[in-house]
């Protein structure tokens, strides 16, 4: 069995009329930053992840 870890996402759309069609996603994976492997993995996986994307739909 491997142990867990944390992940943490949020979306953020801005209201009014002039940002319509814009949204920021933001997320961490391995919150914690405690090693973890994938199920039959010999070896641990990377550290804290941050990733941010910015979005705009017309």
């Amino acid at each position: 069995m491997s142990p867990g870890y944390g992940v943490c996402d949020a979306s953020w759309l801005p209201e009014g009329a002039r940002y319509s069609g814009l949204r920021f996603d933001f997320g961490i994976d391995t919150l914690t930053d405690k090693p973890y492997r994938r199920p039959l993995s010999l070896i641990d996986e990377a550290g804290r992840n941050f990733k941010v994307s910015v979005s705009y739909r017309f």
